[in-house]
């Protein structure tokens, strides 16, 4: 009976002792919470720019071939199954590809073979075709629409990634539709789990909500009123990502690889010509984009605050739009040089275009489009710093030419620029924003039939 008495006398004791220590530590804790509020308020989300986590290097598991073994019977004492030795007998054998090829090699790893892989540097061709946005764009893997029942480039489709809501007592187990993959790895990080993929456009995203195609998934599924909204805002966004890591390699980029720009500002008189001509004879243009500066609030005189986060910031963008002229197209196809039918060739292959796009119809919140214009004017800096540290004088910037500069800002890529910087990025990010307006999927007819009758007007004339 004492013993016991003296075991929960014990207890008591700890416990006690527990609390009177916890409390005691309160007022130490209570402040450094308080500074912690005071750091991170509870309010809307701040921008805090791309992470910093760095990405874990690529192992290669791909073995040097060796010789294969003879299969002659003669003067062999036991079976060739019996070869345990032979690495080609194996299940494993000739299972693992080598790794790709990279832009440039660091003197550090020239030397240096990664296990059995040595790492290999891009040749002149296949730096052309990887400063192509079309071509790596159709390298992406390939997935299938649950719409159309097509299989297409990961590129051309939107991932859905369908989360399950924990389940309580009161309200059954729900199951939401959120966009996933939309922005770039070095900023939010995908959804792991199922998804599904659906067509980048958004007639695609309405027919599929009103079909309701998901809720054969989950009886509780619910997709929000604001779907579209949110999916056109975060491709948006992922362009000014780009655009944003595009400054941070430029400043960044090695010095021995100068020349070109990545990003150039068109004079007033260059842009009058290229409207005159309707061609952008500039050798590696991959995307013209009009960017003026958003106007300054009537009322207020300030100019739209700059919005790089995922939710659309409270700010009046309502305007009456009788006083207002018609918005250009969101994005055109310019040629490259006139056309010829004269080169057989000529007449089989479709000419190269480049696209334009007008940043007022393309970027419709005025948040947004004054983040890009301030993006594109720090790519812009970041190149004459660069030039200014080289010594290169500038071919098409405005500036260095005495003369004034447009609206206009021309993205460049090849197989030169690609080992300096990679604007393949933001030319693909640009791509699918037009892609989510309808471009190219509304034009059903092929380029064959285009240009046929480009061809016919042309003999009839």
């Amino acid at each position: 009976m004492l013993d016991s008495d003296c075991t929960g006398s014990l207890q008591w004791w700890q416990l006690s002792s527990t609390f009177t220590v916890s409390f005691s530590g309160m007022p130490r804790l209570l402040p450094r919470l308080l500074e912690c509020l005071a750091r991170n308020p509870l309010g809307p989300e701040i921008y805090r720019g791309p992470l910093t986590v760095r990405r874990r290097r690529r192992r290669s598991l791909w073995e040097p071939p060796e010789i294969p073994p003879s299969l002659s019977s003669s003067n062999r004492t036991h079976s060739v199954l019996l070869d345990f030795t032979s690495k080609s007998l194996r299940k494993e054998y000739a299972r693992h590809k080598t790794l790709p090829p990279v832009v440039n090699i660091q003197k550090t790893n020239k030397e240096r073979p990664l296990y059995e892989d040595a790492p290999r540097e891009m040749t002149e061709q296949e730096r052309r075709w990887w400063s192509s946005p079309y071509l790596r764009m159709l390298a992406s893997p390939v997935r299938k629409c649950i719409l159309t029942r097509r299989f297409l480039p990961s590129d051309f489709l939107l991932r859905l990634a369908i989360v399950r809501m924990r389940s309580s007592r009161i309200s059954a187990r729900k199951t939401l539709l959120v966009p996933d993959g939309l922005q770039n790895s070095k900023f939010k990080g995908r959804i792991l789990g199922e998804g599904r993929y659906v067509l980048c456009w958004k007639d695609a995203i309405e027919s599929l909500v009103e079909r309701g195609i998901f809720k054969r998934l989950s009886h509780n599924f619910s997709i929000h009123s604001l779907f579209c909204e949110q999916i056109g805002h975060n491709l948006r966004l992922r362009v000014l990502q780009e655009l944003e890591l595009l400054e941070e390699r430029v400043r960044t980029a090695p010095r021995i690889f100068a020349g070109n720009p990545a990003l150039s500002r068109l004079t007033r008189s260059e842009w009058k010509t290229m409207k005159l001509t309707g061609l952008i004879p500039w050798e590696g243009a991959v995307a013209v984009i009009i960017t003026p500066p958003p106007n300054r609030d009537p009322k207020y005189l300030t100019r739209p605050p700059v919005n790089m986060t995922e939710i659309p910031l409270d700010y009046d963008d309502s305007h009456d739009a009788s006083k207002l002229p018609p918005l250009p197209p969101q994005s055109v196809l310019y040629l490259t040089a006139a056309q010829s039918y004269r080169d057989p060739a000529g007449n089989t292959l479709p000419n190269h275009r480049v696209p334009l796009y007008n940043a007022l119809a393309l970027f419709p919140s005025r948040t947004q489009r004054a983040a890009l214009h301030q993006k594109l004017s720090t790519v812009l800096r970041a190149e004459r710093d660069a030039r200014r540290n080289n010594q290169i004088i500038a071919t098409h910037d405005g500036t260095a030419l005495n003369e004034k500069p447009s609206h206009a800002y021309v993205l460049f890529s090849d197989k030169n620029i690609l080992r300096r910087v990679d604007t393949v990025p933001v030319a693909s990010a640009l791509w699918r924003v037009r892609m989510w307006g309808g471009a190219g999927w509304e034009d059903r007819k092929g380029w064959e039939e285009q240009q046929c009758k480009s061809m016919e007007q042309n003999v009839c004339t």
